[in-house]
């Protein structure tokens, strides 16, 4: 299964939007300085997936998910509202 790699710190999520196949592995990396959580598309939205809520990434360590369903899944760091993203899932 291929692998997408997201770099995260407090200011960006890189590449923050991006399209992959079904069964990609997702590891968000923390670059940061400081701990960092993931969240979905608040409860009630149309995507909302909790699967995608990470616990804690220290800084250096990753939280990884693999996404099988296709369409798109919504991300955004808890600590910061403002940094977000978009992967969306093809059905290749």
């Amino acid at each position: 299964n291929p692998q997408v790699d997201i770099e995260i710190d407090q200011n960006s999520a890189k590449p923050a939007n991006f399209i992959t196949n079904r069964g990609a592995v997702i590891n968000f990396k923390n670059v940061g300085q400081t701990s960092l959580s993931i969240r979905s598309e608040p409860q009630g939205q149309n995507n909302y997936f909790p699967p995608l809520n990470s616990p804690q990434i220290k800084v250096n360590e990753s939280f990884q998910i693999t996404l099988e369903t296709p369409g798109p899944y919504f991300f955004y760091l808890e600590s910061n509202p403002q940094i977000k993203g978009q992967i969306y899932v093809s059905n290749n």
